[in-house]
């Protein structure tokens, strides 16, 4: 499998809300939920192939 490319990012105040809402319509976690310097982050993909981080 081939690097994932980030082709949308998220920003949110609550890190958990999106990322639950994203794993629950069928995105995979490909990275994370991980703390940061700048907050956390993590990195999706969805079923069709996009990259959300």
């Amino acid at each position: 499998m081939r690097s994932p490319v980030t082709l949308a990012r998220l920003s949110a105040d609550d890190p958990d809300g999106p990322h639950a809402l994203l794993t629950a319509h069928g995105a995979e976690t490909v990275n994370g939920p991980n703390v940061v310097p700048t907050g956390h982050n993590a990195a999706v993909r969805h079923s069709g192939g996009i990259v959300v981080e």
